[in-house]
């Protein structure tokens, strides 16, 4: 079975423990001999977005250390508009951004042709997936665009080059899905993986240089499976209630007005109620389910 994507659609919900329970098995209640891997889950990480500044060189290269989905467009997009294979423009990445995570606040659909369009729309004769755009050479796919969304770390290094030492676009992504840091324990060095697959912070006494893939902003989102539970939680349960524009949640630490507030919707548009829609909901192909 394919994994299914869970994506927060607002900001006001991380580390406030809301619980998705009745998916299938319950991971508290699960025997791990017949049940398989856990289903249910604290819906705990936003999208991460970090801007992304780049010296122009030949190459192109990051100006520092980037996390999430803008870092995760310059390496993936091949830049048609101007008839080369160039990088990306700050504006182009930002615009694209928005309309990707407008697109997520809106429930919408993020299938190749919607995701390709969307690029398409603001940086012409481009896609993300090398699919769509006669001649592209770009590197993204549909599956990574949705684990950012839902929460996982992508990382893009400073100095990373997104393109050649002739201005074209690079042939393979120099960015990753981070993993487990490594650090220091009480009896010893090494890896430890325990505290942040509970999606706890990582508490260290004395501070590791994180090297490879190892990195402290780590996320261990959980892999949902597309099953008939699933669908069913969509249709009538807890994810149907979630995915409502209607849903209400008021943290305390945020505010919600339309003008003035810190809640916001996956795109950066301020909530002006505690009313808006938790989640997204999406199957390996980016269909809303």
């Amino acid at each position: 079975m394919s994994r299914a994507y869970i994506c927060l659609a607002r900001n006001d919900l991380e580390d406030n423990f809301l619980q998705l329970l009745d998916l299938w098995p319950n991971e508290s209640l699960r025997n791990p001999i017949y049940d398989g891997n856990g289903q249910t889950e604290y819906l705990t990480w936003f999208r991460q977005n970090d801007a992304v500044a780049i010296t122009a060189g030949p190459p192109v290269v990051a100006n520092d250390t980037y996390y999430g989905l803008r870092a995760y467009l310059f390496d993936s997009i091949d830049n048609q508009s101007t008839g080369g294979h160039l990088a990306l423009t700050v504006p182009f990445a930002n615009a694209i951004a928005t309309s990707l995570l407008t697109m997520v606040a809106a429930g919408a659909a993020l299938t190749v042709a919607a995701v390709d369009a969307a690029v398409a729309a603001v940086c012409a004769a481009s896609d993300l997936t090398g699919l769509t755009a006669a001649g592209s050479t770009s590197l993204g796919s549909i599956e990574e665009l949705l684990r950012i969304l839902s929460g996982e770390t992508y990382r893009v290094a400073a100095g990373a080059a997104f393109t050649t030492g002739a201005s074209v676009f690079h042939a393979a992504k120099v960015g990753v899905f981070v993993t487990t840091p490594d650090i220091i324990r009480a009896d010893g060095t090494g890896p430890d993986a325990e505290a942040v697959l509970y999606g706890l912070p990582v508490i260290q006494k004395t501070p590791v240089v994180q090297t490879g893939t190892s990195d402290l902003n780590f996320h261990a989102i959980r892999q949902i499976v597309h099953t008939g539970i699933l669908d069913m939680s969509a249709a009538t349960g807890v994810l149907h209630q979630l995915k409502a524009t209607t849903y209400a949640f008021n943290n305390p630490s945020f505010t919600y007005n339309a003008t003035t507030g810190t809640a916001t919707n996956a795109a950066g548009v301020r909530l002006a109620t505690t009313a808006a829609r938790a989640v997204v909901v999406y199957d390996l192909a980016g269909n809303v389910i």
